[in-house]
């Protein structure tokens, strides 16, 4: 009967030291994490709006491959992009701008990015053909 408890408790120790020994998977890293900052951009656009903006990039609470543009460019929207390693898609968003007499009017934003390093670059297009409005925008900079 000794002979079988010892057995059993060797089997027991045997058992625990093999669970006790297993590493916990790691989490991959969260390629968002990379984003999150603050940026100074320039910003070059066809029309010839210039110009330099701060810029805040938050991860998504609700989407785990979303990053969020907050204020974006001092439009007032908050943006949206789906990220893939160093690139992301902004989603497209409606802002209001306004044309060169002050009248507001809304436009679609769509646009594709990288990061490289620290280095922020987007290419944005905002159209709106119902009242012949087109505009594509150079913005890059640096996070801080």
């Amino acid at each position: 009967m000794k002979k079988i408890n010892s057995i059993v408790m060797l089997a027991l120790i045997a058992v625990m030291s093999t669970l006790s020994s297993c590493k916990k998977d790691k989490k991959d890293p969260d390629p968002r994490d990379a984003f999150v900052g603050n940026y100074s951009l320039e910003i070059g656009c066809t029309n010839g709006a210039n110009g330099e903006v701060e810029q805040e990039v938050v991860k998504s609470t609700s989407n785990e491959r979303e990053i969020i543009f907050e204020d974006f460019m001092g439009s007032g929207e908050d943006v949206r992009a789906e990220v893939t390693g160093s690139s992301f898609t902004l989603k497209k968003t409606t802002v209001e701008l306004e044309d060169a007499n002050g009248t507001p009017f809304t436009a679609d934003l769509t646009g594709t990015g990288t990061l490289n390093n620290k280095e922020l670059s987007i290419d944005i297009k905002l159209r709106n053909t119902a009242v012949g409005f087109s505009n594509s925008c150079e913005i890059e900079g640096e996070k801080e």
